[in-house]
């Protein structure tokens, strides 16, 4: 199973992918703003998608530029302003135990 976010302006999507499929298992969407904290509703969200067995060995994250890919470190986001200097990669690694690639949204 493959789990993917995607951090957009508007909506934060996260999905389930079967190894052998392009239809997802299962997803959900949240508006980017909100009145929690975005990395807790993220946290929330990736949750509400992870499968019972947790049969996840990465996390994949779309997200919006700059940053730096080999640290995770984002520079600036103007729709999350909040978000500026924090380490996206670690912050997920450490709430969900597991490895995350980070990649700018427009490659992946």
């Amino acid at each position: 199973m493959f789990l993917v976010v995607d951090i957009g302006g508007t909506h934060v999507r996260a999905a389930l992918y079967p190894a052998e499929g392009i239809h997802p298992a299962r997803h959900q969407r949240i508006p980017t703003a909100g009145t929690a904290p975005l990395i807790d509703r993220l946290e929330s969200l990736i949750r509400h998608v992870m499968p019972q067995d947790n049969n996840v060995k990465r996390i994949g994250v779309a997200a919006p530029g700059p940053f730096d890919p080999s640290t995770g470190v984002l520079f600036s986001l103007p729709n999350i302003p909040e978000w500026k200097g924090l380490n996206l990669r670690k912050a997920i690694e450490e709430r969900l135990q597991l490895p995350v690639y980070l990649g700018n949204d427009a490659n992946m």
